[in-house]
């Protein structure tokens, strides 16, 4: 999202995220090269978050509502 923000210099991120956490929540995981983030090349944010994630049999599932 920041890559199509014209006046954003620096992204940061927690990089054992992007080794621990990442994959158990997206598809394509982001790409370090030489310290700098590649634009993801898939249509809109380059990733999805992975379907089990919203399957109520998955260890952590939950559901949040208003009211």
């Amino acid at each position: 999202v920041a890559a199509a923000v014209p006046n954003v210099m620096w992204q940061e991120t927690v990089r054992a995220h992007i080794r621990t956490l990442y994959p158990q929540l997206i598809d394509t995981n982001v790409t370090i090269v030489d310290g700098q983030a590649s634009l993801p090349e898939g249509p809109g944010l380059g990733t999805r978050l992975l379907p089990e994630l919203f399957d109520p049999s998955h260890p952590g599932y939950r559901i949040t509502r208003l009211g």
